[in-house]
């Protein structure tokens, strides 16, 4: 006998299965750049010359 928790991870995947046949990526990732990574650099340098930054 499937427990109902095993029923409700079967529905889970079936329903991922029909979003994934439809061509839809169910995970999708994206981010936004807010800085190069020269960027990033000069302002942790610009930070540190300040006094600036966290210590960890």
């Amino acid at each position: 006998m499937t427990s109902r928790l095993d029923l409700i991870a079967q529905q889970r995947l079936e329903k991922l299965d029909r979003i994934r046949a439809r061509g839809i990526n169910p995970y999708p990732y994206g981010y936004h750049r807010s800085h190069t990574a020269q960027q990033a650099i000069a302002l942790l340098k610009q930070q540190e010359g300040a006094g600036k930054t966290e210590a960890t």
